[in-house]
C-alpha cells in the first residue's frame, strides 16, 4: 500500500504530467495551424527556410505536412505511442522553427515567440532520452509492450 506523499513523488505520475502537457500543447497547436491559415503559412515558411525550397505549391505542402506532423507528433506524445519517434520528429520541428524566427524575422533569443520553440525543442530533445512510462501504449511494465518468453 502507497501512501499518499509515494504516489505523488513518483516517477511515473511525472513522465504522465509531462507526456499529457506537452502532448495536449501541440496537438492543439497543429489542430489550430489548420484553422488559421497565417499560422500554416508561418509553418511553411519555417518549414521552406529549413529545406531551402521556394514557390507556393511547395510552402503549401510543406506548411500543411508539418501541421499534420505536430499534430500526430501531439497525439504520439500524448498517448506514449511511438513515444521517441514523436519526439524527434517534434525537436526538429521546434528548431526550424527557432531558426526560422531568429533568422528571417530578426528576432532576439528573449522573444516569447521564439522562447517558446527553444523550450519545446529542449523538452522533446530531453523525452528523447527518457521513457514514456507505465500509463502509455509503449509503457514500461505494460505487459502487452512486452514480448513472453
Amino acid at each position: 500500500m502507497y501512501s499518499l506523499s509515494q504516489f505523488f513523488f513518483r516517477d511515473q505520475l511525472s513522465k504522465f504530467i509531462l507526456r499529457a502537457t506537452v502532448g495536449t500543447l501541440l496537438t492543439t497547436q497543429g489542430i489550430l495551424a489548420f484553422v488559421h491559415p497565417e499560422s500554416l503559412q508561418q509553418l511553411a515558411s519555417a518549414a521552406s527556410f529549413l529545406f531551402g525550397c521556394e514557390g507556393q505549391s511547395c510552402i503549401g505542402l510543406l506548411g500543411g505536412s508539418v501541421a499534420a506532423l505536430t499534430t500526430l507528433g501531439g497525439f504520439c506524445v500524448l498517448v506514449g505511442f511511438y513515444f521517441r519517434s514523436a519526439c524527434a520528429v517534434l525537436f526538429f520541428i521546434a528548431l526550424s522553427q527557432v531558426l526560422f524566427l531568429r533568422n528571417s524575422s530578426g528576432l532576439p533569443y528573449t522573444d516569447p515567440n521564439v522562447l517558446y520553440h527553444i523550450v519545446l525543442s529542449g523538452v522533446a530533445l530531453s523525452s528523447l532520452f527518457t521513457s514514456p512510462g507505465r500509463w502509455s501504449a509503449d509503457g514500461e511494465g505494460n505487459p502487452v509492450s512486452r514480448s513472453k518468453p
